[in-house]
């Protein structure tokens, strides 16, 4: 039932961190498979596995950072909320 009205998965900072983090560790695998692999036909599985893994952190980073702007925003409406309420 939630699924239809929007209310998904939702990600803290935390577990983005983590994803992103644990991509990272593939990447990193992945890079020391690809210099150790010597023909180009061996590494193009290779890259495009990469190439994939880089754009799910790209797009973790970026979820990663709405929420940080996000949380900023809440903060902000709550310290003027909370400066009218001592000005009143």
């Amino acid at each position: 039932m939630n699924r239809i009205f929007g209310y998904g998965n939702k990600k803290t900072h935390s577990q983005l961190d983590t994803q992103i983090s644990q991509l990272n560790f593939q990447l990193q695998s992945l890079q020391k498979k690809i210099s150790s692999s010597r023909s180009s036909a061996g590494q193009r599985p290779l890259r495009q596995q990469a190439l994939k893994l880089l754009n799910k952190r790209k797009k973790l980073e970026q979820m990663r950072d709405s929420l940080d702007s996000q949380s900023w925003s809440m903060s902000q409406a709550q310290m003027t909320s909370d400066n009218l309420k001592n000005t009143m």
